[in-house]
């Protein structure tokens, strides 16, 4: 079997948004965290226990220091299934 994805690449063609190796939370997250704290002023050690991630983290998600750019180009892939019982 296999998967389609698509990645996202901002202007240097570099990974970004939920496409990036390390990312840890998806792009609904990060809008959802950015949401909280823009619109309703929910203080970042809140988000920050229901996120599970460091109040650091979450601190430069709100001010866009990271998260903050957008893919202009976009890949689509195919990639194998990830099944352990393939072998």
């Amino acid at each position: 079997m296999v998967r389609r994805v698509t990645i996202g690449f901002n202007d240097l063609g570099r990974r970004v948004g939920e496409s990036h190796p390390k990312v840890k939370l998806s792009d609904d997250q990060v809008e959802a965290i950015r949401q909280l704290r823009e619109d309703y002023k929910v203080p970042y050690r809140l988000i920050c226990a229901s996120v599970l991630v460091a109040k650091s983290t979450v601190e430069d998600i709100c001010l866009y220091n990271t998260r903050g750019q957008m893919p202009t180009k976009t890949k689509r892939v195919i990639l194998p299934d990830e099944d352990p019982l393939s072998d």
